[in-house]
């Protein structure tokens, strides 16, 4: 069997490996317990949904509170007032000039059995590249 792109195909099936499930989109917690993470958009709202706002604030805080709230999905942030909307669900995402706009992210518990059942799905590769992809991930962790 021939090698293609060795060294690239081994980083992608470490990546793979890394990643219990698909990802319900896709920054901030402990991974094991299912990471918080911000997606940011420049220059578009996610309209509706709002449930809270912050004035005077700068982008960082606006994250940030989001982050901390359960309750905040998502969150669009008006650059020329300063003004944080934090917002329940995610709507639509509109283009408007002067804002960034943020969603949460869960990233995946993963957890070693459920890394066993990715490898288990790639019997089509040779097992030899499936050790390496192992070795990486466990070197980037």
């Amino acid at each position: 069997m021939r090698r293609i792109g060795g060294l690239r195909i081994v980083a992608t099936l470490a990546a793979l490996l890394s990643f219990a499930a698909p990802p319900s989109m896709a920054q901030a917690q402990d991974q094991a317990a299912g990471e918080r993470r911000l997606i940011t958009t420049e220059g578009a709202d996610y309209f509706g949904g709002d449930f809270d706002i912050m004035k005077d604030v700068d982008l960082d805080i606006c994250g940030m509170a989001c982050l901390g709230d359960e309750q905040c999905k998502a969150f669009t942030f008006n650059t020329a007032t300063g003004w944080c909307f934090l917002k329940a669900e995610v709507g639509e995402l509109r283009t408007v000039a002067g804002a960034i706009s943020g969603k949460v992210a869960q990233a995946p518990r993963i957890d070693e059995a459920s890394i066993a059942a990715r490898e288990a799905d790639l019997t089509f590769l040779p097992r030899q590249s499936v050790e390496e992809a192992r070795r990486l991930r466990l070197e980037l962790a």
